[in-house]
């Protein structure tokens, strides 16, 4: 049986290194097939080779003080910043950026801010609790450095469960994935989102918090977090199904119904601003968020999240490796089932943003570090 679990182990670690060559490979190819085709397969295979050389590296690393642990992360921090600031956002074909800070613009003058326009003629999807952590973010003119503040305190948690060096490491893996670099040019949220829910279960981890001991807490986090993405519903999905399905009936109801309540009071004050708007404009949030999916995709989804969840029993690689599979597989079905039923073949088309595989990433990533 030992033997059988260490095979699994060895299994899920190189599924999961192709997970993050496969995923970073897709930006390469993207953006410098643009160039030539030669050129692509050129820094590809130089990327997959120095990739290889990572946990060697890693290896070798020795101890790791506290004190240059931090100034590694400010130090690096500082230069992603500067360098994130050379690129005039309003140049940049993405507005994930600018559905926040149009957002948050809107609502500071007494707009009614879901029907702010980005930079491109979009509309924003994030939900109101992600839009206002990002207030601090807009009145510094840069809603980007988001992300540095949500990946500083993953940064903290994950020095805290696993140690210096292996947080060093998992900074290090993010700095060499171009889909991370990527989110910090052209400014957008969604994996400092995920991010942040990684951080949250960490947190959680930390305190030793069981949801059959802290129901409340549980139910307003959920909540809130489902308030940001909803897609952030199938990490914890995979988290807690288990402890959930052990409560008795009337401490599941009040659970959803914690999460529920707390997840609608986040919108009360825009429905109350403007129903109309909120609910049965075409561009509403809840449609933005939803629009790609479909029940078939949904029908497909479930039993695997559910094996997902049941999966990874105590060990904390194994969840962070399920909710790794779990975001990528809701990205991939999604564009797979979208393809079929559009005949558009082309992932690098303007129809598939492949930084929703992006999502998986943080999990992806943290699954194979190792506690120094």
């Amino acid at each position: 049986m030992q033997n059988c679990n260490h095979q699994i182990k060895d299994i899920n670690t190189y599924i999961l290194y192709v997970l993050y060559f496969l995923i970073n490979a897709l930006f390469i190819t993207k953006y410098l097939m643009r160039i030539s085709l030669s050129v692509t397969l050129l820094v590809l295979s130089a990327y997959l080779l120095a990739g290889l050389l990572l946990p060697r590296l890693a290896a070798r690393v020795g101890h790791v003080g506290s004190r240059s642990l931090w100034f590694a992360i400010l130090g690096f921090i500082l230069v992603l910043a500067g360098m994130q600031y050379l690129i005039d956002p309003y140049q940049i074909q993405v507005d994930r950026w600018s559905a926040i800070h149009n957002f948050i613009n809107y609502l500071v003058h007494g707009r009614y801010p879901y029907m702010a326009p980005t930079h491109l003629g979009g509309y924003g999807s994030p939900f109101p609790v992600w839009q206002f952590l990002h207030i601090p973010f807009y009145y510094l003119n840069n809603v980007g450095l988001s992300l540095f503040a949500v990946l500083a305190f993953t940064l903290y948690t994950v020095k805290r469960l696993y140690g210096n060096r292996a947080t060093l490491c998992f900074l290090a893996c993010l700095l060499y994935s171009p889909a991370f670099l990527y989110e910090i040019f052209v400014r957008s949220d969604l994996m400092a989102n995920f991010l942040l829910v990684l951080a949250v279960i960490n947190l959680l981890l930390i305190k030793q918090a069981g949801l059959s001991t802290r129901p409340v807490l549980f139910s307003l986090l959920l909540g809130m977090l489902l308030s940001t993405r909803l897609a952030v519903a199938i990490p914890f999905f995979i988290f807690l199904l288990r402890p959930f399905l052990s409560l008795n009936l009337r401490r599941k109801t009040s659970f959803l119904l914690g999460i529920f309540l707390t997840f609608s009071l986040t919108f009360l004050p825009f429905l109350l601003w403007d129903m109309k708007s909120l609910l049965f404009f075409e561009y509403n949030p809840f449609v933005l968020q939803t629009r790609q999916g479909s029940l078939s995709g949904i029908l497909l989804l479930i039993p695997v999240m559910i094996y997902l969840a049941f999966s990874w029993q105590d060990s904390r690689r194994r969840l962070y490796g399920n909710i790794g599979y779990g975001l990528f597989l809701l990205t991939a079905v999604t564009f797979i089932i979208n393809m079929a039923t559009s005949g558009n073949y082309q992932l690098f088309s303007p129809t598939y943003d492949i930084s929703y595989f992006s999502m998986s990433l943080p999990f992806i990533i943290i699954a194979n570090i190792r506690k120094s």
